[in-house]
C-alpha cells in the first residue's frame, strides 16, 4: 500500500494533463463507491462490483485533491478504520441476533451509523491519547477496568435473573 502512494503521487506529478483529466471524473467515481455497496450491479462479489469500486478507488488516487470535501471525509474514514474494524462486527451480530431473522433495512443502516458514531469515540478517546503517549496512571486504567467488570458482571446477572434456564 505504501509502495502505491509514491507511484500514484510520482504519476499525477508527471502527468498534470492527465490528473486535470482525471479530477472530472471525481464526482462519478465517488457515486460509484457510495452505491455499490447499496446497489450493487453484479450477483456475485469479486465480479463486476468489485471491477467498478476498483476503478473508482484508482480514479480517486489518480486525481487527488486536499480540498475537495470527498477526500476529506474519506481520510477521516481511513483515520477511524482500525476502530471502525473493531466496532462494526459485533454491532452487525447484535442486530441480527435481535431480530432472529433477516433484519430490516432501517436497522442495519442505524447499526451502521452507531458503528461510525462509537468508532469516532473510541478512536478519539483511546486510539488517540495512546499515539500521543498520554497514558493513564495505573490507578485511573484499574479502576476503568474494574467498573467494566462489574458492569458486564451485573448485566450478565440480570439476564439470567429473567430467563432463568
Amino acid at each position: 500500500m505504501g509502495n502505491s502512494h509514491w507511484f500514484v503521487r510520482g504519476f499525477a506529478s508527471r502527468q498534470p494533463s492527465r490528473a486535470a483529466k482525471l479530477a472530472a471524473l471525481r464526482l462519478p467515481a465517488l457515486t460509484l463507491l457510495l452505491v455499490i455497496p447499496v446497489a450493487p450491479v453484479g450477483s456475485q462479489h469479486p465480479g463486476v462490483d468489485a471491477a467498478l469500486v476498483g476503478l473508482g478507488t484508482l480514479i480517486l488516487l489518480l486525481a487527488p485533491s486536499r480540498n475537495n470535501v470527498a477526500v476529506r471525509g474519506m481520510a477521516r474514514i481511513g483515520d477511524i478504520s482500525y476502530s471502525l474494524y473493531l466496532i462494526h462486527w459485533p454491532v452487525l451480530v447484535y442486530v441480527r441476533a435481535v431480530w432472529l431473522a433477516e433484519p430490516p433495512a432501517l436497522a442495519i443502516y442505524a447499526a451502521v451509523a452507531f458503528s461510525f458514531v462509537a468508532s469516532l469515540a473510541l478512536h478519539r478517546f483511546v486510539e488517540e491519547p495512546f499515539r500521543q503517549g498520554l497514558v493513564m496512571s495505573r490507578r485511573r486504567m484499574a479502576s476503568g477496568l474494574l467498573a467494566v467488570s462489574v458492569y458486564s458482571r451485573l448485566r450478565t446477572l440480570s439476564r439470567n435473573c429473567r430467563n432463568p434456564k
